[in-house]
């Protein structure tokens, strides 16, 4: 009875699960974010949205550019 309760086997099991769960915890929370960040509809950008896409759409207007055309020299 004492070499089972002296025994760490089950406590290492148990901190691995822990520690996996802690893992997928704080990736479901990064893909989350990434995903509210990164992968948005830039048709549908308002003031209090986050998106990369929708910051630079903000800076970035199309009027701002110039377009030209190259012309081949002689």
């Amino acid at each position: 009875m004492k070499r089972f309760l002296k025994s760490e086997d089950g406590q290492t099991a148990v901190e691995y699960i822990l520690l996996i769960a802690v893992m997928a915890t704080i990736a479901f929370s990064i893909m989350k974010i990434a995903k509210e960040r990164l992968l948005a509809d830039a048709d549908n950008c308002t003031e209090s949205s986050k998106s990369m896409i929708c910051m630079f759409k903000g800076i970035y207007d199309r009027r701002d550019f110039v377009y030209f055309t190259i012309m081949r020299t002689r």
